[in-house]
């Protein structure tokens, strides 16, 4: 039942991702092969986020540029930020994490 779900998630974050890649207004000047990069960076955190326990994902918008990678939303705890940013910080190909993360009682 997990993989089913986990699964169903990846196909749900494949379809967002490539729609608020193509929403994200990246220059024009930006390759394809960069911005599927880049969308494909967004959904590995997002799937990542999801798959942790202590982090509402639902509440986490992420959106990569290139190598960089900005969390913005709610968490409940210090301890689920810190997690947050880590994952996004340990995702191949992320060089820097901009946390807007807000620590707030859900």
């Amino acid at each position: 039942m997990r993989k089913i779900k986990v699964a169903a998630t990846a196909a749900i974050l494949t379809t967002s991702t490539l729609v608020m890649a193509a929403s994200q207004g990246m220059s024009p000047h930006s390759s394809v092969l960069e911005q599927c990069a880049s969308a494909l960076t967004t959904m590995d955190i997002q799937a990542r986020l999801w798959m942790a326990n202590e982090i509402p994902a639902h509440r986490i918008s992420v959106t990569t540029n290139g190598r960089v990678v900005t969390l913005a939303g709610e968490v409940s705890s210090k301890t689920a930020q810190d997690k947050a940013i880590r994952i996004a910080t340990l995702a191949r190909d992320v060089d820097r994490v901009i946390d807007n993360l807000q620590v707030t009682s859900l």
